[in-house]
């Protein structure tokens, strides 16, 4: 599920979450839960909106292959870490 909003709304329950920081440019956040137990994180901070996409297909495309039974996506991020998707964006970068 992804949220959106400029400041105000719930981003950070998403597992991918954008919140705008200034005209055109939002922090990308990832790996929150919709039990409200897990706040997303900011992953990539001031991401001018052409380059969102860009910078996700690598994360959705590593997910469909790795991902286990049942694991959503913000659970998947928790359980590989920025750590270990940052490489999959500097690989596309």
């Amino acid at each position: 599920m992804l949220t959106a909003t400029s400041c105000c709304s719930r981003p950070y329950l998403g597992d991918v979450g954008f919140v705008g920081t200034t005209l055109g440019k939002y922090d990308v956040m990832l790996g929150g839960d919709f039990d409200g137990t897990r706040l997303n994180r900011v992953f990539a901070p001031n991401v001018p909106i052409a380059q969102i996409s860009s910078l996700l297909r690598p994360l959705f495309v590593e997910f469909r292959t790795r991902h286990e039974p049942g694991e959503g996506f913000g659970n998947w991020v928790e359980r590989v870490g920025f750590d270990g998707l940052r490489p999959l964006v500097e690989q596309t970068a």
